[in-house]
């Protein structure tokens, strides 16, 4: 019985631990309605005068995304919330592993993250 408890509550942390969240960073105290869509670009906008809202970064992990496109997705979503009108993908950041127990074993985990600047328009 103890074992099927131990078991039951290590499956439910690792399924927390893994579910993915988008961190943001603001830049001003301002706040916005949110937005319906979310442009993805690779760099600033040249024809359109925008504001920085902050920095958003996704921490990439093995086996929760099947490739970027995914975290993109996770991104815009965030980005949709806070009220922005698109985001600057600035890439994939790597801050080394870290070595994480899982009951009497250990694991390396590769701390990446994929980051953007969500933007809103200037009317």
């Amino acid at each position: 019985m103890k074992i099927i408890v131990y078991l039951i509550t290590l499956s439910t942390v690792f399924l927390i631990s893994c579910s993915p969240s988008v961190n943001f960073m603001k830049y001003s105290e301002d706040n916005y309605p949110p937005t319906n869509s979310v442009e993805v670009l690779r760099s600033k906008p040249v024809e359109k005068e925008f504001i920085e809202l902050g920095e958003l970064s996704l921490q990439v992990k093995k086996g929760i995304f099947s490739n970027q496109e995914e975290a993109v997705l996770k991104l815009k979503e965030k980005a949709k919330e806070i009220g922005a009108d698109a985001i600057i993908i600035l890439g994939e950041e790597s801050e080394g592993s870290v070595i994480v127990p899982i009951g009497q074993l250990y694991t390396s985990v590769d701390k990446r993250f994929i980051k953007a600047i969500a933007i809103k328009y200037k009317n």
